[in-house]
């Protein structure tokens, strides 16, 4: 896993696919061993992480929950569609954290 920012990503769908599955076992239609599948991956993932942006990353998840993340979509906030500054734009290219100012989630670029 790519551990910058940018690889934030890979992180957030595996999150994203575990929330979805535990919700799914919840009503009867997801088995255990795939729920338990994820969660390994997902503890791996988040192993690989450096400790600056772990520490980021897991107050993030403890505030803000399944939307602790979100994808820079056309340079704004994936989750709340609020601008970002030509400085946090170029932050995060240039790999660093950023938050977004108004809704607080940890931001990545997608790598395509």
């Amino acid at each position: 896993m790519n551990t910058t920012p940018a690889g934030l990503g890979e992180l957030h769908r595996i999150r994203e696919q575990l929330c979805d599955l535990r919700q799914r076992k919840e009503q009867g239609g997801a088995d255990e061993a795939g729920v338990a599948r994820l969660e390994v991956e997902l503890r791996n993932a988040e192993q690989q992480l450096p400790d600056n942006i772990r520490h980021a990353y897991e107050r993030s998840v403890e505030s803000h929950g399944r939307e602790a993340m979100s994808a820079v979509e056309d340079e704004s906030c994936g989750g709340c569609y609020q601008m970002l500054t030509i400085n946090q734009y170029s932050d995060l290219k240039l790999g660093k954290m950023v938050f977004c100012g108004s809704c607080g989630r940890l931001l990545y670029l997608e790598v395509v």
